[in-house]
């Protein structure tokens, strides 16, 4: 055929020599039949390429994500103490993040997906280790941040998949904290132990030496004698603060609803950064709440929505709370204390300081007592020269 044969005249053998038929000729096809070609191969063309993509938007299983991130501490905790003739006591934990060439992010990765958290937390679920699946973690470069994504075939279960990995990981990490704890103060009652012994073997020698070598003289009677009387007057004057100072401390922990044995689990809580940090989002939530109600009926659903995160809230700072070691449960009306009255955590670190000065009191009165007693069984068994 030639170059001027007519596009009608010719039928094309095969696909490939039809395709290159359209490329050299198509334009020579009669414009009804051109057009037909076109809309066939434009037909033709679209389902190449959505055929795939609708098979697989019907067959493939919905899945759901739920995205939430965890912010690591930065800073180190420090406290500081001063105490009245007692001195003055500091304590600090260094940031884990000051170190260029550690990561402490890597380290909870690690945790997290662990066999003990993920079957822990697949259990909360009723669910097996491989139907919960492990997390997608990120890890944000020069962040304190850890990005996490559950899925789960509904989005219900993709959230309860979410807590239940979060609750299961701060559970790991209390018992790590504790296992930690118990190390060292295995290792520290052995180190005080050992000084215990040798101040005592020290003070021993130094008693013998002194009935041996009949030190006691005279001038020495009246010094200690002196000394008795003044210790005394220390003592008297110390159990006077003491009592004034124990009379505060039973007016605060009136104030703030405790006794003596739960002020302890209240001052843990205080300095809980994780419980500071759901109060914050309770009392956030307390005001998206009323705000809500303000503009909506009490069946709105926004409103519904803010007294469920309320709830929610609320049921979190209870479990931490008794993770901690306190139970606000018997105590409910100090969470809402916390949330809205800045004095309440005032009075809180009064009181904290005030217990650490009563407790200073107490050692240097006994110190005092000591050393009365030694005194006097000094000028009983002294010779005098």
């Amino acid at each position: 055929m030639s170059d001027s044969a007519p596009a009608a005249d010719y039928q094309p053998n095969g696909l490939a020599e039809w395709a290159k038929y359209l490329a050299t000729h198509g334009s020579n096809m009669p414009k009804p039949q051109r057009r037909k070609v076109y809309l066939v191969t434009l037909v033709a063309a679209l389902l190449l390429i959505w055929a795939p993509v609708v098979l697989f938007l019907k067959f493939s299983p919905i899945t759901y994500t739920s995205k939430w991130s965890l912010i690591m501490p930065v800073t180190g905790a420090g406290q500081t103490v001063n105490l009245e003739s007692v001195g003055q006591a500091t304590s600090s934990v260094t940031s884990p993040f000051s170190q260029a060439s550690v990561d402490p992010k890597v380290n909870y990765k690690a945790i997290v997906t662990t066999k003990p958290v993920l079957q822990r937390a697949a259990d909360k679920l009723d669910m097996s280790e491989g139907e919960f699946g492990k997390p997608k973690i990120k890890l944000v470069d020069l962040t304190a941040l850890m990005k996490f994504e559950n899925t789960g075939s509904s989005a219900q279960e993709a959230q309860d998949k979410a807590y239940a990995l979060y609750e299961s990981l701060q559970e790991r990490l209390d018992e790590l904290r504790q296992d930690e704890f118990l190390r060292r103060e295995v290792y520290t009652n052995a180190s005080l132990s050992s000084y215990s012994e040798k101040l005592t073997e020290a003070q021993t020698r130094i008693v013998q030496f002194q009935l041996q070598a009949k030190i006691i003289s005279l001038e020495q009677f009246k010094d200690i004698t002196l000394a008795t009387e003044s210790s005394r007057r220390v003592v008297a004057e110390l159990r006077s603060r003491l009592s004034g100072l124990d009379a505060r401390i039973e007016a605060l922990q009136q104030a703030l609803g405790v006794n003596a044995e739960q002020t302890n689990g209240l001052l843990a809580l205080q300095r809980d950064s994780a419980f500071q940090e759901l109060l914050r989002k309770k009392a956030e939530a307390v005001g998206t709440l009323a705000e809500y109600a303000s503009r909506y009926g009490p069946r709105h659903h926004k409103v519904l929505d803010a007294n469920e995160v309320l709830s929610a809230l609320s049921t979190r700072l209870f479990t931490r709370a008794q993770a901690v070691g306190f139970d606000l449960a018997r105590h409910p009306t100090l969470i809402e204390a916390l949330s809205r009255d800045e004095s309440t955590g005032g009075n809180i670190e009064t009181l904290a300081s005030f217990t650490a000065e009563a407790e200073g009191m107490r050692a240097e009165l006994a110190a005092m007592n000591r050393k009365i007693v030694a005194d006097l069984t000094r000028l009983e068994e002294g010779i005098l020269d």
